[in-house]
């Protein structure tokens, strides 16, 4: 699922977030890709890791179980990742379906220096690697819970402000609002396309991905409700009627009104 983003008020939330408990936010889309981020350096003990391609394939790994633990409980979920680091990770909903997440970490509740010394010297004799912990930075159980309990906020004001949608629900409600106000006119798709701001074809896409029918289909059938509307609770002219609703060909208009509804517009008049 492609996503739209508010770039700049998601980017003040995350480096509000961080500036106040100086903890690492990340966001991903539904498909665990990330989208943003901040800081945009990982601490040295993650880029270490990240370097390695088996433990690199271990941390999506480990990132894809948490998200997918998200969607099983539908909340925020704190957890320890393969290297034994503390991150947190909460999901992002639109209209009740997942459509990404928002991860904080990666931290350590270890408070003793010479015992997470001890630990990554472990992680480091297992793996043939040579990271450092001096980076690591601590919180206590208490402040990650706490923490934790901020980025649920975060994500849940994020959604409340439409800061991440969907793209095809952004562009589908944008080509709605477009053919409203142009009804009675002639408009083609490389117009509303454009006023969409993307291409025919990913306008026919997301169309019929959205809406569930093709765009040609549903400006018919708004014209066709806006002419029975206008049939019953108006006395203009049939062929009036039909103009105004964006229909140029009379006969047509009576062709497909009648196969819609059951009924000629005259009938439907009368």
């Amino acid at each position: 699922m492609t996503v739209q983003l508010n770039t700049d008020k998601l980017h003040e939330i995350l480096t509000t977030f961080y500036d106040m408990n100086g903890i690492r936010v990340v966001i991903f889309d539904a498909n665990y890709n990330e989208i943003m981020e901040y800081p945009p350096e990982k601490c040295d003990f993650c880029r270490r890791v990240r370097q390695n391609g088996e433990l690199n394939a271990l941390c999506q790994q480990n990132d894809v179980a948490a998200f997918e633990h998200c969607r099983e409980i539908g909340d925020t979920y704190i957890y320890e990742c393969h290297a034994g680091l503390v991150e947190a990770a909460t999901p992002l909903y639109y209209d009740g379906s997942i459509i990404g997440y928002m991860m904080l970490g990666q931290i350590t509740d270890i408070k003793s220096k010479g015992k997470l010394g001890e630990t990554v010297r472990e992680f480091n004799r297992r793996y043939g690697m040579t990271c450092d912990p001096s980076g690591i930075k601590f919180r206590s159980r208490r402040q990650i819970e706490a923490a934790a309990r901020i980025l649920k906020i975060c994500a849940e004001y994020i959604m409340l402000m439409e800061l991440i949608e969907p793209e095809g629900e952004r562009v589908v409600a944008t080509a709605k609002a477009y053919i409203k106000a142009h009804l009675g006119e002639q408009m083609s798709v490389e117009e509303i396309a454009a006023a969409c701001g993307c291409s025919r074809t990913r306008l026919y896409e997301m169309f019929r991905s959205e809406a569930g029918v093709g765009v040609a289909h549903y400006i018919r059938e708004k014209r066709l409700q806006e002419a029975r509307n206008l049939l019953r609770t108006t006395d203009l002219p049939v062929t009036e009627v039909s103009e105004k609703c964006g229909f140029c060909d009379y006969n047509y208009f009576g062709r497909v009104y009648k196969k819609r509804f059951g009924v000629s517009p005259r009938k439907e008049r009368e």
